[in-house]
């Protein structure tokens, strides 16, 4: 479930959603491609919400930092100072 969880956070970071409705029902629009990434179909409001509450987020931080770890050395300066 935790993937799920990662492409809805990041389809709605990608997508500038405002709301997990908004997050969900983008997502319905293209649920022939979510098969893609290993996923049956769109969330619904409810699941994705009950996922954010219960899920630790610290696989969600570790998702965040690691990459900036790896990839540190090609960040921008500005980038760098934020983390």
């Amino acid at each position: 479930m935790s993937w799920e969880q990662l492409i809805s956070m990041l389809f709605g970071i990608f997508s500038r959603c405002d709301s997990s409705g908004e997050v969900c029902d983008g997502m319905r629009a293209l649920a022939g491609k979510l098969s893609y990434l290993g996923m049956d179909g769109a969330p619904a409001k409810s699941t994705f919400g009950d996922g954010l509450r219960r899920r630790d987020n610290e696989l969600f931080r570790l998702y965040y930092f690691e990459p900036i770890s790896h990839f540190h050395s090609l960040l921008s300066v500005s980038r760098k100072k934020r983390r």
